[in-house]
């Protein structure tokens, strides 16, 4: 039987990188989960293109999938937090730095279209990741903050 390894815990004092690979989110629905996150003992970071917009994607293809692969190589990141679901993930997904999610596994967290990257980072790299939205409380409430604190500080490192 195959052992799945388990997504990575995260401590404080780890860098979490918030990156938007389909829809664009809100600039409040982002101060506020970077609140809770940062009440966590995390550091929180933001990717480049976070806020961009093009229609309904959150900016170019090209500078969605910069983002995710500037947080999959750089060493100083342990999880990379997509902050909506919506479309144009599977756009990109083909363009994942599998070897450096390999070489340096870490947290993948998001729901809806981020589906894709999740399948892709687990049938290329072989690392599973939390599938579920960061947590905003005018959307989600306190019950899913606190599943949501449980999901990333609970797992194994």
């Amino acid at each position: 039987m195959t052992t799945v390894p388990k997504p990575l815990k995260l401590v404080p004092g780890d860098t979490v990188r918030l990156v938007s690979p389909a829809s664009t989110p809100t600039k409040d629905g982002v101060a506020r989960g970077t609140m809770l996150l940062e009440s966590l003992g995390l550091r929180v970071e933001l990717g480049r293109h976070v806020f961009d917009r093009l229609g309904y994607l959150a900016g170019l293809d090209a500078d969605r999938l910069v983002d995710i692969n500037d947080g999959l190589n750089d060493p100083s990141v342990r999880a990379i937090i997509t902050t909506r679901g919506g479309k144009g993930a599977y756009r990109i997904a083909d363009g994942l730095d599998f070897s450096a999610m390999r070489a340096d596994p870490k947290l993948l967290v998001g729901f809806s279209e981020v589906t894709i990257l999740h399948l892709a980072l687990w049938h290329h790299a072989g690392v599973p990741g939390i599938h579920g939205a960061w947590w905003d409380a005018d959307q989600f409430g306190e019950a899913s903050a606190q599943s949501f604190k449980r999901a990333i500080l609970a797992t194994r490192r």
